[in-house]
């Protein structure tokens, strides 16, 4: 269990997980460094089968208040922590039986609802997860969402309800009692093909992303 700043749900965790008979390590704290001195002597004592990451459950400043150093910092311990964590535990949580379970407080439904998500830098935590997956399909990988507004308690019986049922669902939110995910509907795409954008000599076009592609050279 690796926790932010909410240590005390994270030890409501461990608490629960040692009453059902499992060896809960408890990190506190998100420093790149210390977690790794931590995981460091939980690996010599033996294998670890998963992982809850409630990083996630931290708020963060309304992004227009945020500086570019604040932005950093917040995907430094949502994010690269994460990481590096994580490729530490890459030969341990592949198999079946084992998981990789995240927590994260955009609001409950990952931001899909008409106020947006109310942290966003958990859509990070939720996209590493997801490529995760796909990476090692064998191991159970969840991502689930709560409102920033959430109830320790709440939480912990989500995630260890999640934990046990429902291997199949990728992403979970929680909000008012009830529970969520997503799905893809087919709809036909209705354009007016006279309507287009015209491109010419005086066009000027920004291209971005696919850095390792048709932008390298």
């Amino acid at each position: 269990v690796v926790n932010g700043a909410h240590r005390e749900l994270g030890q409501q965790l461990c608490n629960q997980l040692s009453e059902r008979g499992s060896t809960c390590l408890h990190i506190d704290g998100v420093s790149g460094e210390a977690a790794d001195e931590q995981l460091d002597d939980y690996l010599q004592a033996g294998n670890v089968d998963g992982l809850y990451w409630l990083v996630g459950l931290d708020s963060e400043p309304p992004f227009p208040e945020m500086d570019a150093a604040e932005w950093q910092t917040i995907h430094q311990q949502r994010l690269y922590t994460l990481f590096g964590i994580m490729r530490r535990l890459y030969d341990h949580i592949e198999a079946q039986g084992t998981f990789f379970v995240c927590a994260t407080a955009m609001g409950g439904l990952f931001g899909f609802d008409t106020g947006g998500a109310e942290n966003p830098a958990g859509g990070a935590i939720a996209g590493f997860a997801k490529a995760y997956q796909r990476e090692r399909p064998q191991a159970m990988v969840k991502i689930v969402d709560f409102s920033a507004q959430f109830d320790a308690e709440v939480v912990v019986a989500a995630l260890l309800e999640e934990t046990q049922y429902d291997a199949q669902v990728l992403e979970v939110g929680r909000l008012d009692d009830q529970r969520y995910s997503i799905g893809l509907r087919d709809e036909e795409l209705k354009f007016d093909r006279e309507a287009g954008l015209h491109l010419g000599p005086e066009s000027v076009c920004l291209i971005t992303g696919a850095c390792g592609g048709i932008t390298s050279k």
